[in-house]
């Protein structure tokens, strides 16, 4: 998801009908450019190289989203909108990558397993969706950056700089939406990253970019990819 302005001016933004590694390419209707669905770049026009502002999202049930936003307002989809997902016999399938066939670029893990990315100053982690729902807290580093990444809903998660000023903290899991660190027991909402109860009540961890991808997909962009184990 993202704010759909370039240099500060609102623009509209179509589906191409290209792909570009596999994942789709959007334009914008004011300069034709093509944008990477993936991280929002424009890899092609007048806007080559500038990078759409990408807005928090995370994949749930709606129940779920009722609970965390009960005023929530609801963009519904078209009258002729089609039920279910087209590409509900591409996605359990799970021999078939990409429209026209590709090869999986990192063999240590199947090319269809999803996987919850992180980045941070050009370095990239993924970790299983699979893992973090039974892990439920998975830490880890990139590069020097001490990072925890928490399950949220059932299917995605959330990853956040665990350090409070120059303090490096380590967390364990409190709870649905909680984690608790060991430092000084403070109790934090895994979905906002700030702390609810305890001794460092009120302080926010610095949240990272994540991105929910099959895991072919997120090594093609990110080939340098560590894999967080927990």
């Amino acid at each position: 998801m993202y704010v759909r302005e370039i240099e500060g001016r609102e623009v509209e933004l179509g589906v191409s009908g290209r792909l570009w590694r596999d994942a789709l390419v959007m334009y914008d209707r004011r300069t034709g450019s093509l944008w990477s669905q993936i991280d929002g770049r424009a890899i092609l026009g007048p806007a080559e190289g500038q990078r759409l502002e990408e807005v928090p999202s995370v994949v749930t049930s709606w129940g779920e989203w009722k609970r965390m936003h009960p005023d929530t307002l609801v963009l519904r989809p078209g009258r002729f909108a089609p039920d279910g997902s087209q590409y509900a016999s591409y996605n359990i399938n799970p021999d078939t990558l990409g429209v026209l066939g590709t090869n999986n670029p990192d063999e240590r893990l199947p090319g269809k397993q999803i996987v919850l990315g992180v980045t941070h100053e050009y370095l990239a982690t993924a970790v299983p969706i699979s893992v973090l729902r039974s892990e439920t807290v998975v830490q880890t580093e990139l590069g020097n950056w001490p990072v925890v990444i928490a399950i949220v809903g059932r299917d995605d998660g959330r990853a956040y700089l665990r350090r409070v000023g120059e303090r490096q903290l380590d967390f364990d899991p409190a709870g649905q939406d909680r984690i608790r660190d060991r430092q000084t027991g403070t109790l934090w909402d895994s979905v906002t990253g700030r702390a609810v109860a305890g001794a460092l009540g009120g302080e926010q961890l610095d949240r990272l970019e994540t991105r929910r991808s099959y895991w072919f997909i997120w090594a093609t962009f990110h080939p340098q990819t560590e894999i967080a184990a927990p």
